[in-house]
């Protein structure tokens, strides 16, 4: 399998070994990286074709980043409850 000849590169000084699995962790985390980068591109496919194609999308952003409402339509805010400061006594 290997073509290298190891002989011949032996008689000229050259140093030739062989580390079989040397580069296993670095092909490890490449298909990891592929995999999530392959997850990140299904899901901005989907979005991508979701916007071409429905309403529901472009409806969902401009309710939560613009703020928008439908006609006839009632917005309410819920605020977090915080502890109120209680006035001092006089």
């Amino acid at each position: 399998m290997n073509n290298i000849p190891v002989k011949e590169l032996s008689k000229l000084g050259v140093l030739v070994f062989n580390a079989p699995g040397a580069n296993a962790n670095a092909v490890k985390e490449l298909v990891v990286a592929g995999l999530l980068i392959a997850a990140r591109n299904l899901a901005l496919d989907a979005e991508v074709r979701d916007l071409k194609v429905g309403l529901d999308a472009i409806e969902e952003r401009a309710r939560s980043e613009l703020g928008m409402i439908k006609r006839d339509e009632i917005f309410f805010q819920i605020l977090d409850e915080r502890p109120t400061a209680k006035p001092s006594p006089p």
